[in-house]
């Protein structure tokens, strides 16, 4: 879709001093393979737009998509900036730059919207509640982990590095992958039942 009039000339002047792409493209959207003795698990890095709610939701679940292939069911983790705006200072930025008026007077409906969209998906947001952006009094940065994984610690920094955003982490424990018995092999039986068998 297209920003309307209000926010063409704010979008344009961002886009053209490099504070802003175009969509969720290749610049936006990363992801990596990571082998671990529990198994291979696919981290995706997504930076979402300041523009609105539904646009957002919108790019992340192109980015689900187009990261969930065959093997990767409760092994992916979604982490980045995603500018889910939760604080009535700055949610007129929803409205200037596509989104109705509503998504800037009910400005808290994202964060419930996009709960939900996640945990629909299986993803559990362990830094629910975090203030990772100072400014807008806000948890835009997260990471997204499945259901399956034990949480052991999580955090934001307080040191920003030079970044309006405070720097967030987890550790978890994925669940091993189970295998799966090659139909070629024989099923093993109880040695309690073999030795019966063959008495």
């Amino acid at each position: 879709g297209s920003l309307p009039l209000r926010g063409a000339l704010p979008s344009r002047f961002m886009t053209a001093i490099g504070m802003w792409g175009r969509g969720l493209g290749n610049r936006h959207g990363v992801y990596a393979d990571i082998d671990t003795p529990e198994g291979r698990i696919r981290v995706l890095n997504v930076h979402l737009s300041l523009t609105h709610p539904r646009w957002r939701a919108d790019e992340l679940e192109r980015a689900f998509a187009a990261a969930e292939v065959p093997g990767t069911a409760n092994r992916l983790v979604v982490c980045g900036d995603f500018n889910v705006i939760e604080s009535p200072r700055l949610s007129v930025l929803n409205w200037l730059f596509g989104g109705a008026l509503r998504d800037s007077i009910l400005w808290w409906r994202e964060r419930r919207d996009v709960e939900t969209q996640w945990a629909a998906r299986g993803f559990v947001n362990p830094l629910r509640g975090e203030v990772t952006h100072p400014l807008s009094r806000s948890q835009l940065d997260h990471i997204l982990i499945p259901h399956t994984f034990a949480l052991a610690a999580r955090g934001a920094l307080r040191e920003r590095h030079g970044s309006d955003h405070r720097p967030v982490f987890v550790t978890v424990h994925a669940a091993p992958v189970a295998r799966e018995r090659d139909e070629r092999e024989p099923e093993r039986r109880p040695e309690r039942e073999r030795l019966v068998r063959e008495r």
